[in-house]
């Protein structure tokens, strides 16, 4: 990340080609402040309103910006001229201003996307102005890696800059993060801006933020993360999404060198919830340990193929494992005795009879598995509790009357059951009565009292 205050010695500017958009005449500027290299695109009506202000404010010539040209102004050859004065005058005013440096020229320059001092300058005063009506509506902020980083060298650095107002004073930031309760981070592998900075390539930590409660992570490289533990004593919500999660581990102690689960200081004893869907787990390994009072547990889009070690999360009733490679085992119940919602959906699910004794069951999500034979049905037809369920997508959904041999199923619960979002109609309902009735005649049994029977 850019600094200038760091290195005004080794900065330059240059104005290396230009480019046509709607027939006007872009000057492409490269700003270099130290390994930092970043390119900004203004028209010539750009240098002329810098240059006003410069003239007005820091006692610039005024002949010193190259003159407009109303005919001609098209042709390259006048074009390549122009680059080359401008690049001229770009090179007088910052030697000229270099201890100045005047808000306009770095705004122009594009300083306050890149450079540490003038983000956070931005951060503060923004935090300043409206930080009340963050906390008024939902006390939320999303921040990126770039924010963060400049944060994490301020506190690092003995000596700053004294900030130029109380507006835009660092504690202002400082106060703004402490208060938050949601804090949303979205990564990326690509360049920043047109700089040759990456967002995942910048460390940050979280020693700023002391009430979080909700901490969302989109596309982040964990590594970079420090004192992401001081978060255990407020966290109760951890989203992680798209960023290359392993094992459990590399997130529960991604600020750790050794990931073991031996020392006890290390569990999030108030996280909740934890949603750590599309990245690359290929199980449910024993460092879930760590978040034993999870209630809630969004694994989609990994490469799990089974459930387990599930029984170290006795408080868990929220289980969603959508687009893995699941196929249940017998033992399901051992595992998910208090389930309440489960989602197994887009998965490789061929049969029903493991979910028999889920017995505390409300809703159940298999769509688009394996399932092909109706008579599955009957295994999860007896529980009590279960309200929802989808079976859309396989192949059992495809077969004629599918509705109504579910239905028939569940006897005379199926006006209570939602099946695929959907509730029976009466026409379903009445059908699955007769077919059933009909069933047990068949049996040899009498469906009614019938007089003289």
């Amino acid at each position: 990340m850019a600094s200038l205050l760091e290195n005004d010695h080794n900065f330059s500017v240059s104005i290396p080609s230009y480019e046509d958009k709607n027939s006007i005449t872009y000057y492409i500027i490269n700003v270099n402040v130290g390994s930092i290299v970043w390119s900004v695109s203004r028209r010539y009506k750009d240098f002329v309103e810098l240059h006003e202000i410069l003239v007005m404010d820091h006692c610039i010539a005024k002949e010193m910006l190259p003159q407009k040209k109303l005919i001609g102004n098209r042709d390259p050859e006048f074009i390549e001229k122009r680059k080359v004065n401008l690049e001229k005058y770009l090179l007088t005013i910052t030697n000229y201003l270099e201890k100045t440096m005047p808000n306009v020229l770095l705004k122009f320059l594009d300083f306050d996307k890149y450079d540490i001092t003038y983000i956070l300058q931005n951060m503060a005063f923004k935090f300043y102005k409206e930080g009340d009506n963050y906390f008024t509506k939902s006390s939320e902020y999303t921040f990126n890696p770039l924010q963060l980083y400049a944060i994490r060298e301020r506190l690092h650095k003995c000596c700053f800059p004294t900030e130029v107002s109380n507006q835009c004073d660092f504690s202002n930031i400082l106060e703004f993060c402490s208060k938050l309760k949601i804090v949303t981070v979205r990564g990326g592998r690509s360049h920043i801006g047109n700089s040759n900075l990456i967002y995942n390539s910048l460390p940050f930590d979280m020693v700023v933020f002391k009430s979080v409660s909700e901490m969302y992570l989109y596309n982040i490289h964990l590594p970079n993360i420090s004192d992401f533990g001081s978060l255990r004593q407020t966290l109760h919500s951890m989203i992680i999404c798209n960023s290359n999660i392993k094992q459990f581990l590399d997130a529960l102690l991604c600020d750790k060198v050794h990931k073991t689960i031996e020392n006890m200081e290390d569990k999030w004893n108030k996280l909740i919830k934890i949603d750590f869907s599309w990245n690359d787990l290929k199980r449910i390994d024993d460092g879930i340990s760590l978040a034993s009072k999870l209630q809630s547990l969004i694994l989609d889009g990994n490469q799990i193929s089974c459930i387990e070690n599930t029984d170290l999360l006795p408080d868990l009733t929220y289980l969603c494992i959508a687009a893995n490679n699941i196929i249940v085992e017998e033992c399901l119940h051992s595992k998910l005795k208090n389930i309440v919602y489960l989602n197994l959906s887009q998965n490789k699910i061929t049969k029903l009879s493991p979910f028999s004794k889920l017995i505390k069951m409300k809703e159940l999500n298999l769509g688009s598995n394996w399932i092909s034979e109706s008579s599955e049905i009957k295994y999860i037809s007896h529980l009590q509790e279960l309200e929802y369920l989808v079976l859309t997508g396989n192949p059992v959904s495809t077969i004629i009357d599918y509705r109504i041999k579910v239905f028939e199923y569940f006897k005379d619960r199926a006006k209570s059951l939602c099946l695929d979002n959907e509730r029976a109609s009466q026409k379903e309902l009445d059908t699955a009565a007769i077919l059933r009735a009909l069933t047990v005649v068949k049996e040899g049994k009498a469906p009614f009292n019938i007089p003289g029977i």
